[in-house]
């Protein structure tokens, strides 16, 4: 959907509530413990405390509005009332420590196949953690880990959508580069039936990453993230470079030739697509 036809959503309640989630999950694990906070800082802060409070894997933490939501690199990430899904899932992988940014990547196929399903949208997912719709953003995933002396680090998963979030509730800023899944479906998305569906994808995606890492999940992952061939501009140890895409590493990273013929391996830091 372009601009032109881009048009505000009339705000329907969608009041989350533990008891009718559960009743919509699948899963043996997760989403089993639900906290809902009326409004937070971010709920990525309140999983992290659960974390060191010894709260199970599988907790899902869910908001009604954050005040202080942020994606990578510090940037934050617009949380307006009663409109998105704010949620951060709690897991205790039993993995090396290296591989635990690669739950970004799972959360996000779980994410975009939960989207597909729910919504019929075409749904890109734009390396490393971004959810995109139409070229324009509509959520995105921060995993943040959590490290206790003699504990096994916990990782905490936060996934933003927007979701039936109107165009004015966006910072004007932003208005040109975002959207949601209403905007652009141009209907109300059911909140519930969403988390829901992205619980239920996750769930087997988690389990496969564990006994098998990324082997199964990245052509999964492959399939939104069309990136093979685009030209990138990214930051490197060598400093900003360019080149074009070559696809995804076994760890998940990002490969590209350079201008030089080079062939340079990404796992974190600015990238921006041209």
């Amino acid at each position: 959907m372009d601009d032109s036809t881009r048009r505000e959503q009339p705000a329907i309640p969608d009041p989350l509530e533990a008891d009718g989630l559960h009743r919509l999950l699948t899963t043996k694990t997760l989403g089993r413990t639900i906290h809902i906070k009326a409004q937070t800082t971010s709920t990525n802060d309140i999983a992290k405390q659960l974390a060191r409070d010894g709260a199970s894997e599988g907790t899902v933490v869910l908001a009604e509005q954050q005040h202080q939501g942020r994606g990578r690199q510090g940037r934050s990430f617009a949380s307006p009332p009663g409109v998105g899904i704010y949620m951060s899932l709690l897991l205790r992988p039993q993995i090396e420590l290296n591989r635990l940014p690669q739950l970004t990547l799972i959360a996000a196929v779980a994410t975009a196949e939960a989207i597909a399903e729910v919504s019929t949208l075409s749904v890109e997912l734009k390396w490393p953690n971004d959810v995109m719709i139409h070229n324009k953003k509509a959520g995105g995933i921060l995993t943040e880990s959590v490290f206790q002396a003699n504990l096994s680090p916990v990782a905490i998963v936060g996934i933003g959508i927007n979701i039936n979030t109107a165009l004015g509730q966006f910072p004007a800023e932003l208005r040109p580069q975002v959207t949601s899944l209403a905007l652009e479906a141009g209907r109300f998305v059911s909140r519930p039936r969403l988390i829901a569906a992205i619980l239920g994808r996750l769930e087997p995606l988690y389990h496969a990453f564990q006994q098998q890492g990324l082997a199964p999940i990245l052509p999964r992952w492959l399939h939104y993230g069309r990136i093979a061939g685009k030209a990138v501009r990214c930051s490197t140890e060598r400093g900003i470079e360019e080149g074009v895409v070559l696809g995804l590493d076994e760890d998940g990273a990002l490969l590209i030739r350079g201008r030089d013929d080079s062939r340079l391996r990404v796992v974190s830091g600015e990238v921006v697509f041209l």
